[in-house]
C-alpha cells in the first residue's frame, strides 16, 4: 500500500518533473542552437578563406607582371607574400570540419600547385633571357593557369554559399523552435498554476472545510467523530489529533459526570448516615440496661444477642473511616453471623473458611468489609429463600496475594443486569442501597491499583463476589 505524500513533498515532486523537463528542453535547445550557429560561423569564415584565396592569387599575378615589367623587388615580394597567403587561406580551408565536399578544394589546391610552378618556370626562363619564344610559351601557360584559378570562383562561391543558406535556414527553424518553446513553455505555466490550484484544492481546502464541520459538531457536542481518509500526511495528522482531541473531551465530559454522580450519591450516603446516627453512650447504656434485665430474667439467648449485638456496634463505631485487619474483622464479623444465626436459625447456613491466618491475620484491610457484603446477599440473593440458604466466605493466601470469595446459593442475578450494575460503578440502578458500591470504593481507595474485583452471576447460580489483593 502506497504510503501518504505530505503536501509540501507533492509540490516538490510536481516542481521536480516540471524543472527537469524544461531543463532537458532548454539544453538541448542550446546545443542544437550552438550547434548550428558555430557550424554557420565556420562556413562563413570559410566563405571569407576563399574571398582571401582568390584575392591573394589575383595579387600575386598582378604584381609578378609588374616584376616582369620593372624588375622591382618589392613587387616580387608582394608576388611571393600573397601565393603563402593563398596557400594558407586553402589550408584553413581544408582543415575547417563543416566545409563539405573537400576534394573539391584539394582540386584547387593542385591548380594553385600548377599555378606555382608554371610561375617558377617563367621565372628561370626570365632570368636565362635566351629564348624570347620559349618565354612567350611559359607566360601563356602562366596566364593560362591564373585563369582557370579564377573561372573557378563562381563554382566555389556558389558551393560555400549554398552551405551558408543551408545553415540560415537552420537558424531559422530553430527561431522558430524557441518561438514554439517560449509557447510551449507558457502552456504549461498555464496547467502548472491548474495542476496547483487543484492539488491545493483537494489536499488543503477541502479537508480543511472538513476539519471546521468536524470543529463544528465538537461545538454542538457531538464527539463521535467519523475517521475519514486524508489526502496528504499533514492532514491526516491534524484530523487524527483533533479526534483525539475530540476523545479526551468526551472522555473529561464523562469523568466530571461521574464525578459529579458520585458526588451526589456520598453526599446521600453521608445524609443517611446522620440521620441514622445514634448518641453512642445513650445507645451502649440501654443496651447495657437490657441487658442486665435478661440475665436477671434467665433469658441467655436474650442476653447474649444483646452483649454481641453491643460489642458489633461498637466496633463498628470504632472503625468509621479508619483502618482494621483481617484478625478484628473477622472477629466482629462472628459476632454479626451469631446475631444471624439467632434470627434465622436451620434457614441460612454463614460459613466462613480462612486459610492460614496467622499469615494474614495482621494484614492492614478497611473496617466493616464483610458484613455489608453478607447483608447485601441476604437482602437480594437469599430474600425468597425458605431454607438451605448458604453464604459462604472464603479466604486464602497465595503468592503476592490474599483472595478472598463471597458466595451465595441465592436467585442470582441475569447477565444484562450483572453488566448495568458493574458499568454503574457497582451500584444497581434505582437502588438505594450502597452496600456493594460503598465496599468497592473503600477498597479501591485503599489499595488503589493492587485490588481487582470480579463478580460472577446468573438466573439460579447464585452471586459470588471475588476480591484479589496484592501485598
Amino acid at each position: 500500500m502506497e504510503s501518504k505524500r505530505s503536501f509540501k513533498e507533492k509540490v516538490e515532486k510536481a516542481n521536480t518533473w516540471l524543472t527537469s523537463i524544461v531543463f532537458a528542453v532548454v539544453i538541448l535547445f542550446c546545443i542544437i542552437s550552438y550547434w548550428t550557429a558555430s557550424s554557420y560561423n565556420r562556413i562563413f569564415q570559410g566563405y571569407r578563406e576563399l574571398q582571401s584565396y582568390y584575392d591573394n592569387v589575383k595579387v600575386s599575378s598582378d604584381e609578378l607582371k609588374k616584376y616582369l615589367t620593372s624588375q622591382d623587388e618589392e613587387n616580387l615580394k608582394l608576388h611571393e607574400t600573397s601565393i603563402h597567403a593563398a596557400k594558407h587561406s586553402l589550408e584553413n580551408i581544408l582543415d575547417n570540419p563543416v566545409m563539405e565536399e573537400k576534394w573539391r578544394f584539394r582540386l584547387l589546391k593542385n591548380m594553385l600547385n600548377e599555378y606555382e610552378n608554371s610561375i617558377k618556370e617563367l621565372m628561370e626562363q626570365y632570368m636565362r633571357n635566351d629564348d624570347p619564344a620559349s618565354y612567350r610559351d611559359y607566360y601563356e601557360r602562366f596566364s593560362m593557369n591564373e585563369k582557370l584559378i579564377q573561372e573557378t570562383s563562381t563554382t566555389y562561391y556558389h558551393l560555400v554559399t549554398n552551405a551558408m543558406s543551408k545553415q540560415k535556414e537552420m537558424l531559422d527553424i530553430i527561431q522558430l523552435v524557441a518561438f514554439a518553446m517560449t509557447a510551449a513553455m507558457a502552456i504549461m505555466m498555464v496547467f502548472w498554476v491548474r495542476y496547483f490550484s487543484n492539488l491545493f484544492y483537494t489536499t488543503l481546502s477541502m479537508p480543511l472545510q472538513k476539519v471546521l464541520k468536524k470543529i463544528s459538531l465538537i461545538k454542538k457536542g457531538r464527539y463521535d467523530l467519523e475517521k475519514e481518509p486524508q489526502s496528504c500526511l499533514e492532514m491526516e495528522e491534524l484530523c487524527v489529533a483533533l479526534e483525539e482531541m475530540a476523545g479526551k473531551i468526551s472522555h473529561n465530559m464523562e469523568t466530571q459526570k461521574e464525578k459529579a454522580e458520585l458526588e451526589k450519591r456520598l453526599a446521600q450516603s453521608e445524609l443517611k448516615m446522620l440521620q441514622n446516627q445514634i448518641n453512642p453512650h445513650f445507645l451502649f447504656n440501654t443496651l447495657n440496661m437490657i441487658y442486665c434485665m435478661a440475665e436477671k430474667e434467665g433469658a441467655k439467648e436474650a442476653s447474649s444477642m444483646l452483649l454481641k449485638t453491643s460489642h458489633l456496634l461498637r466496633y463498628g463505631l470504632e472503625m468509621q473511616n479508619r483502618l482494621s485487619d483481617f484478625k478484628r474483622e473477622l472477629h466482629a464479623l462472628q459476632y454479626y453471623i451469631d446475631i444471624q444465626k439467632l434470627r434465622f436459625g436451620d434457614k441460612l447456613a454463614i460459613q466462613v473458611d480462612v486459610q492460614d491466618m496467622e499469615a494474614i491475620g495482621n494484614v492492614a484491610i478497611p473496617g466493616m468489609i464483610f458484613q455489608p457484603l453478607i447483608e447485601n446477599a441476604m437482602k437480594h440473593g437469599l430474600k425468597d429463600c425458605v431454607k438451605d440458604g448458604l453464604i459462604g466466605i472464603e479466604i486464602c493466601k497465595t503468592a503476592g496475594n490474599i483472595n478472598i470469595k463471597v458466595f451465595d446459593n441465592g436467585q442470582g442475578m441475569a447477565k444484562p443486569m450483572l453488566k448495568q450494575l458493574i458499568e454503574n460503578d457497582y451500584h444497581a440502578p434505582g437502588s438505594t442501597s450502597l452496600g456493594l458500591y460503598n465496599v468497592v470504593h473503600r477498597l479501591k481507595a485503599y489499595y488503589a491499583e493492587r485490588v481487582s474485583i470480579d463478580i460472577q452471576s446468573d438466573i439460579g447460580c447464585g452471586f459470588a463476589i471475588y476480591i484479589s489483593i496484592q501485598l
